[in-house]
């Protein structure tokens, strides 16, 4: 009898161990974590936003926490401390492209991920949240007046997305080799349980080519390229954005225009409006049973279960009352972020898997060491499975375009939408303006510059 105690006072300690070495980080929400500064945004207090999502940095998804910072100082009109936060997320990525594959804090994050959940793994920036980090890069460059600076940072936004596209390829092939152990030793089930949920939300991004391929930054980039005479390599931009959204008339007419080699027109100024609406949709979590020999265990999975708010497009007059025209849908950047996650649900159910193995493996341990043992994987298994929620949830959930002529006079612009009115106050000189407007809750918040 003292010895079955004595037991289970190790057991117990064992697990209440886990619990607190496992820490608060990886049982709590992010989006609950986050919510008070996006409320801030919603409501129009930018700087009061800007100032929170700047508090003390921790040590833990500090390249989350950056991205976060750097986007809503952006909107805030603080380019200096916007440029300065990308830049070291920038720094980041670089290192962390250098590291070895494996290192001592990689494999303890991993075997975190076993026992416990995967946000015990230090966030790593998403494939297409890493092409908006140079994407807005290049926007701080872009409005502060070095063009040189914003083709610096657009190339690289371009690039990644080959690059992204190719590490995900060879992830996928990992984990193919990963899968086949992990699979032995539990139901064929369990994987099919959790790739049908994950089937259900590539019908949330049908507009969505690939995750690697965002209409907006190939447009940046394409607008960009103009500016500096390389109009080949614009045409090759403007027609991948084509690629993507095959719809968009303003896209269609500068292939057109590019490719029958006609410049813009001298007669009065371009205007090339971006609209960056809302934000993009936070992942939900679902829990599903999976069959183990031990009965069924909890595992919960992050999920997309809506295509958030569909673009709701502006209607632009000269300061005289003149309709110019609308805006169209450009990007879907909440579909990038759901066909992300529905890439990523593989390399995910081989985790998951890994880790009903393992609590399995735990349950029959305890069993044997205790009466109580049943009960301790119980509880630990209730309280340890909790999804990774996390993402840059600052993004805007869509992108909208309007492109167009208007005369040498034009000094002012309105921006309308149902209630919704702003207006822009033109710069006198420069053949090119460039407007990016923020529409958040209620705001309209815009940057304007010529070129």
């Amino acid at each position: 009898m003292k010895s079955k105690l004595i037991k289970a006072v190790k057991v117990t300690l064992a697990a209440s161990f886990m619990f607190f070495t496992a820490g608060c980080s990886v049982f709590s929400s992010y989006p609950k974590e986050v919510e008070p500064g996006l409320r801030r945004l919603k409501n129009g207090n930018f700087d009061a936003a800007a100032e929170w999502f700047n508090k003390a940095p921790s040590k833990k998804d500090r390249s989350l926490e950056l991205v976060e910072a750097g986007r809503v100082s952006q909107m805030a009109g603080d380019r200096k401390t916007s440029r300065k936060h990308f830049e070291e997320v920038i720094r980041r990525f670089e290192f962390r492209e250098m590291e070895a594959d494996v290192t001592a804090e990689k494999a303890g994050e991993q075997i975190g991920a076993i026992l416990v959940n995967d946000n015990t793994i230090d966030y790593r920036v998403r494939g297409y949240e890493k092409v908006m980090v140079y994407h807005h890069q290049a926007m701080n460059y872009l409005f502060d007046g070095d063009l040189d600076g914003a083709a610096v940072e657009i190339r690289r936004a371009v690039m990644a997305q080959e690059m992204e596209l190719k590490r995900y390829e060879d992830e996928l092939e990992e984990a193919e080799e990963v899968k086949e152990d992990a699979e032995e030793g539990t139901e064929e089930s369990a994987v099919s349980a959790v790739k049908d949920r994950y089937q259900a939300m590539e019908k949330l991004a049908e507009s969505v080519k690939s995750q690697f391929q965002n209409p907006y930054t190939f447009y940046l980039s394409a607008v960009v390229e103009e500016l500096d005479d390389a109009h080949d390599n614009a045409l090759i931009d403007y027609r991948k954005a084509q690629e993507v959204v095959p719809e968009n008339s303003f896209v269609k007419k500068d292939v057109h225009r590019l490719e029958k080699n006609r410049p813009l027109d001298v007669a009065g100024r371009e205007v090339v409006l971006f609209v960056e609406q809302g934000f993009v949709e936070q992942k939900k979590e679902v829990s599903i049973p999976i069959p183990t020999s031990k009965g069924l265990l909890k595992v919960a999975f992050p999920l997309y279960e809506s295509s958030g708010e569909p673009a709701r497009n502006f209607e632009l007059f000269s300061g005289t009352g003149r309709k110019l025209g609308h805006t169209e849908a450009l990007a879907n950047i909440t579909g990038l972020a759901i066909k992300s996650l529905k890439d990523d649900a593989f390399t995910m159910v081989v985790r998951h898997v890994a880790r009903i193995i393992s609590k399995a493996a735990l349950q029959n341990q305890l069993d044997q060491n205790s009466e109580w043992g049943s009960l301790i994987s119980s509880v630990w298994n209730l309280i340890s499975e909790n999804a990774d929620l996390r993402a840059w949830y600052t993004l805007p959930g869509a992108a909208l375009l309007y492109r167009g002529r208007i005369p040498l006079e034009t000094d002012k612009l309105v921006l309308k939408r149902a209630a919704k009115q702003l207006s822009l106050v033109l710069p006198e000189k420069g053949e090119l303006i460039i407007i990016k407007v923020i529409d958040v809750g209620d705001q309209l918040r815009a940057d304007v510059i010529s070129y």
